[in-house]
């Protein structure tokens, strides 16, 4: 619908000759149009831009779909059998991907498709779980029930990862949407200390190995995160590769025992050299992470290093404000540190 202004404008330029009054009624009749399809697309358009409560909703439904056939699966499931198992899983992801279909490509949801599409895809440890019992395939042997796949490691898991890895890249290939790299990059790092569990021949790796197993494969996930936003265009897939990297390598890093001070304060370290690759990224998640670590550490020096000092509450204090102050000069002067450490 025409402005007030912009109506009488154009009534003038009729009332000079300038254009007709069918060419008026032309023009207001295109804008009406134009208005009202727009109106109409945007009411149907999903709230997708920043961080919103929607979003929220999106991904906790998502996360609570995945979490009910993963973690929270209980021993009532064993009692459909392997084949029982199997059928339900291919039926669950068959609904899964039919409504995410539908939402992406009849009512213009991408997102809560997506979600849908990942949370099918997300099936397939389940499926190849049931498959693998009822056949009785196992590269080593039965390595328990399915709710120990997310607690155990065990070379017999390798299959269930390259089989979710294939899935997940398969609805990538039809459905760009990001989220569905996550469940291929937990895939392949349970699958980097499953295979470990294989080449080292031992019934269980020590905490410390698979330590050491997951900052490695944090790591590469990060060299890897990397190219993906070099590369990618539009859909960023880099952030949950991150994601995945950085929950393996912080992971792993805060696991490794530390047997002296210097171990601790090495892990500060790193955790500072997050907090900068964040800067020269200019990606949050890194900083958040780093942030935790350096916060661990300093809540080390305050309660076990100075415990039994004298002047422990003033030092906790101190530190207190410390944070506080650095946190104000950071903010002060982070597009200075993002400037000095991005590449020109």
């Amino acid at each position: 619908m025409l402005c007030d202004h912009c109506h009488s404008e154009l009534k003038a330029c009729v009332e000079k000759g300038l254009i007709s009054k069918e060419q008026l009624n032309l023009i207001s009749a295109h804008l009406l149009s134009h208005t009202s399809a727009k109106a109409v697309a945007s009411s149907n358009a999903e709230a997708t831009k920043s961080f919103n409560p929607i979003m929220v909703l999106y991904y906790l439904g998502a996360l609570l779909i995945l979490s009910a056939f993963g973690w929270f699966m209980g021993s009532q499931w064993d009692a459909l059998g392997p084949s029982g198992i199997l059928v339900v899983s291919c039926l669950y992801a068959l609904i899964f991907g039919l409504i995410g279909k539908h939402l992406i490509h009849q009512e213009n949801y991408p997102v809560a498709g997506g979600l849908l599409i990942t949370c099918c895809a997300g099936m397939t440890p389940l499926a190849t779980y049931g498959l693998e019992a009822w056949l009785g395939l196992w590269p080593k042997k039965l390595p328990g029930s399915y709710h120990d796949y997310y607690i155990w490691i065990n070379g017999s898991w390798i299959v269930i990862e390259l089989a979710t890895v294939a899935a997940a890249l398969t609805a990538l290939r039809k459905v760009k949407f990001s989220f569905l790299v996550m469940p291929a990059a937990i895939a392949l790092w349970f699958f980097s200390m499953d295979i470990a569990e294989i080449l080292y021949s031992q019934h269980h790796l020590t905490w410390e190995m698979r330590s050491w197993v997951s900052v490695v494969s944090g790591l590469i996930f990060l060299v890897a995160g990397r190219a993906a936003e070099r590369r990618s265009a539009g859909v960023d897939y880099a952030f949950w590769v991150y994601m995945a990297g950085l929950l393996a390598f912080w992971g792993g890093l805060t696991s490794l025992p530390s047997h002296d001070e210097f171990g601790k304060a090495v892990y500060c370290v790193i955790n500072l050299g997050l907090i900068a690759v964040s800067l020269y990224l200019n990606r949050k998640t890194f900083a958040v992470f780093g942030a935790l670590g350096v916060y661990g550490y300093l809540g080390h020096l305050a309660f076990q290093v100075f415990k039994d000092s004298p002047l422990f509450p003033i030092a906790l204090a101190f530190l207190g404000v410390m944070i506080i102050l650095t946190t104000v000069l950071f903010q002060k002067n982070y597009q200075r540190l993002q400037n000095w450490l991005r590449p020109v």
